[in-house]
């Protein structure tokens, strides 16, 4: 998962943020859900751990690296302008930009994924230690 924590890092460095430090902690948290979507070929946002915040890919089992999965949220800021939540894309929903701002969300420091493969398709789970995406909060 080296290359989750570098994708995150330099996201974050271009954005003048502190590096995000890996938690296996989280890192057993975002296996768990995982391996629950994978099982119930589900895309969901789980209900427990609400302080944390969490984000999820899924696509093709084996087709993609993680540094492409990790690039898929990244590359939302495209659409990103910096304000107060939700007022934080240039397309008028935030849900545009709402991987990419758990990404660089000023308060996390710590960050642990996981990849479950269920059915043909592999679900990246990615959990940190801050939820995001807080209505009237900074991104940074």
């Amino acid at each position: 998962m080296e290359a989750v924590l570098a994708v995150h890092n330099e996201v974050r460095g271009a954005a003048n943020l502190p590096r995000l430090n890996w938690s296996d902690a989280l890192a057993r948290r975002a296996a768990q859900w995982a391996t629950y979507l994978a099982a119930r070929q589900l895309v969901a946002h789980s209900e427990t751990n609400m302080a944390e915040g969490e984000n999820i890919w899924v696509g093709t089992a084996g087709a993609f690296s993680y540094e492409l999965m990790l690039r898929d949220w990244a590359d939302e800021a495209r659409f990103f302008r910096a304000g107060r939540f939700p007022h934080i894309s240039t397309t008028g929903n935030w849900e545009d930009v709402g991987h990419y701002s758990q990404m660089i969300w000023r308060g996390s420091r710590h960050v642990g994924c996981a990849v479950a493969t269920g059915d043909g398709w592999d679900y990246l789970v990615c959990r940190y230690d801050v939820q995001a995406n807080l209505f009237g909060q900074m991104p940074y």
